[in-house]
């Protein structure tokens, strides 16, 4: 059961948690770089889910809004 719970959070981005850390899978990791240009930790520690959740919202969320906006606009 384990085994297929690791596989299902893998499928998500997350290859790991452990020790209160959260790590995305490198798969994940280039294609956030390649889409969006943006760079994000491989690891999460717990108390900075609420920066990096910020971090997210800001450089990819509402860009992509922005982008939509404007090519709605033109």
């Amino acid at each position: 059961m384990r085994q297929k719970n690791r596989e299902s959070i893998y499928l998500d981005g997350i290859e790991n948690i452990e020790s209160g850390s959260l790590f995305y899978t490198d798969e994940l990791l280039e294609k956030i770089k390649n889409k969006f240009n943006v760079s994000m930790p491989k690891r999460i520690y717990y108390d900075e889910i609420d920066e990096i959740a910020t971090y997210i919202i800001e450089k990819i969320v509402k860009q992509k809004r922005r982008n939509i906006m404007v090519k709605i606009m033109n």
